[in-house]
């Protein structure tokens, strides 16, 4: 995708923006609906998740006229990972890392604040619901995180606010108990996971020169940064049934949104990424 939005659109942030607008809707609607469905309507999670099964046909089928393009498409924006190595670029491994990094925070906070929640005495469908709350809360920043991006060639100062709002959000979750310092955790979570997530695919076009480097650099930061965060889950996971708390999740999660905030300012730099750096 981050090929194609270089190839075929000026407005490399809007157009971004907008396409992360329908991917955290979509994801959003998921996490509040799954548990009525498995348990209003006594579908079982089985039948539950497999009722999101019907969206992948659709899209699928929204998808099919783009095969009349194959031909260019294959042209512009196919990698050549022997010519093209971005495994020398200081600034493609930073963004790697902040790809990989916002991915492990997002899919262990999906995968787990339920449950984390449900521990400070919230109802489980309340949890769902509540985690459906922090996707949409992030709805507004992913789109307007990437537009800002691309109207200023350095985007330090955008990484900067997010970050530092991601550390308060996961730190309120650290410390809260009450409902409403959840909610407000939550909250910052959510704009901060938006932006993080939003601004990550659009610096995989704006590092790149050209439609071909982003599809090489979008390959690679999203190969190793997805397999970064594919661990992240299992891994909070072993910790709880370690230490049976949720504490030392957290922390960790803390210390991953700052490192994913100093990889970020690197990644933020007004630089192109090189095959091969000095």
């Amino acid at each position: 995708m981050p090929g194609i939005v270089k190839n075929t659109f000026v407005r490399v942030g809007l157009i971004t923006g907008a396409y992360t607008l329908s991917m955290n809707f979509m994801a959003s609607l998921g996490s509040g609906i799954s548990v009525p469905l498995a348990h209003g309507l006594d579908l079982g999670w089985k039948n539950g998740l497999l009722f999101w099964g019907i969206f992948t046909i659709i899209a699928l089928l929204a998808w099919i006229p783009q095969l009349r393009k194959k031909g260019q498409a294959d042209e512009v924006v196919k990698p050549n990972p022997a010519k093209d190595s971005l495994l020398k670029s200081k600034v493609a491994w930073q963004v790697t890392l902040f790809m990989g990094l916002q991915s492990f925070l997002f899919y262990c906070l999906i995968a787990w604040l339920p449950e984390i929640l449900v521990s400070r005495g919230i109802d489980i469908s309340i949890a769902g619901w509540m985690v459906s709350i922090m996707q949409i809360a992030g709805l507004p920043t992913a789109f307007l995180a990437p537009y800002l991006a691309d109207r200023y060639p350095n985007q330090r100062g955008i990484i900067i606010v997010l970050s530092l709002s991601y550390i308060l959000g996961l730190t309120l979750l650290l410390f809260g108990n009450h409902i409403a310092v959840l909610s407000v955790s939550i909250l910052f979570a959510g704009a901060s996971q938006g932006a993080s997530i939003a601004l990550s695919l659009a610096l995989l076009s704006l590092r790149a020169r050209d439609a071909k480097q982003a599809a090489n650099l979008s390959g690679m930061a999203q190969s190793i940064g997805y397999l970064l965060a594919a661990v992240g889950p299992f891994t909070v996971g072993v910790i709880f049934d370690v230490f049976s708390s949720w504490t030392p999740s957290l922390i960790l999660f803390i210390l991953i949104a700052t490192a994913m905030f100093l990889a970020g300012l690197g990644a933020g730099r007004d630089r192109y990424v090189t095959a091969e750096e000095t």
